[in-house]
């Protein structure tokens, strides 16, 4: 992404992955390409590289699809795939106190 950021994806909270990879799910502030709401999720792929993909959700985490939204990036790191994708991370106090 070049230009700087476009929104703020708050995160909302994180969730159980049924896989072994980290799920969170995101409010978008404008939404992403239509979607008020996201899924990042980081993970090992089949060719065993560590990918983190954003993918289209719902207000109570439940996947809507899991194309992904915009290009996947390299790592396992939620803030660089939405950073990638425009927006800056924010963390509710309460999300990082851990309540």
């Amino acid at each position: 992404m070049t230009g700087g950021m476009i929104g703020k994806a708050t995160l909302v909270r994180k969730l159980d992955a049924p896989w072994r990879c980290t799920w969170s799910l995101y409010r978008m502030e404008p939404p992403l390409l239509g979607c008020g709401h996201v899924i990042a999720s980081a993970f090992t792929s089949l060719d065993s590289e560590l990918t983190t993909e954003i993918w289209k959700a719902d207000s109570s985490g439940i996947v809507d699809s899991f194309t992904p939204l915009v290009k996947p990036v390299r790592g396992l790191s939620h803030e660089d795939a939405l950073r990638d994708a425009g927006y800056e991370l924010v963390v509710p106090i309460t999300q990082e106190a851990g309540a």
